[in-house]
């Protein structure tokens, strides 16, 4: 941390909430693989709707963009390119 710019920091600091939650997101399906059991069968509650964290709020928020998830086919071929150039530079010892 001792080499991060103050913006790079500034970041670290506003994502911090997000650094567990995977394990949070662990820890919610097991809790409902544990509940399941017990609910009607009919039910139709998802795990998000029992136990909702506080980080599936600001998801919700970045879905009003409606941005594409997948990537095409044209950017696959830019990033293998890239791929390649930057493993030929670095197999070569050229750093840049």
């Amino acid at each position: 941390m001792d080499q991060l710019t103050e913006w790079e920091l500034q970041l670290l600091i506003d994502n911090v909430q997000y650094s567990s939650k995977n394990e949070w997101e662990i820890a919610r399906q097991i809790m409902y693989t544990n509940v399941l059991p017990y609910m009607n069968k009919n039910s139709k509650k998802t795990a998000k709707d029992m136990f909702p964290l506080a980080t599936d709020e600001d998801f919700k928020a970045g879905e009003q963009y409606n941005l594409p998830n997948d990537i095409s086919s044209i950017q696959i071929q830019e990033m293998k390119k890239l791929s390649t150039n930057l493993s030929e530079k670095l197999s070569n010892g050229k750093r840049s």
